[in-house]
């Protein structure tokens, strides 16, 4: 096997990975996006809720400088983070 068949096996490896985990990433957030509609669809308002405070924590977050990157997964974790409060408070009412 030649240098170049090594460099194309490696990039087609490369790709692979990061194709799955982009896969993973989009299913952890339908997964978020889904438990927040559980979690809060007895209530129109509630639900909106975790999308704004979802939008404001990165619209903050990008304001404060950081990446993109960084403000992404701010936005997904505070979606996440307030389902399972909604959740937390469910069980306990």
């Amino acid at each position: 096997m030649s240098f170049f068949d090594n460099f194309i096996n490696l990039a087609k490896i490369f790709l692979l990975n990061r194709l799955k985990t982009e896969e993973i990433r989009n299913a952890y957030i339908d997964f978020t996006n889904n438990l927040a509609l559980i979690a809060e669809s007895h209530d129109e308002n509630s639900y909106m809720h975790i999308h704004r405070v979802s939008k404001l924590s990165a619209f903050l977050a990008q304001k404060y400088g950081l990446s993109d990157e960084e403000v992404e997964k701010i936005r997904i974790f505070f979606s996440f983070a307030r389902c399972w409060k909604a959740v937390d408070f469910a069980r306990h009412s």
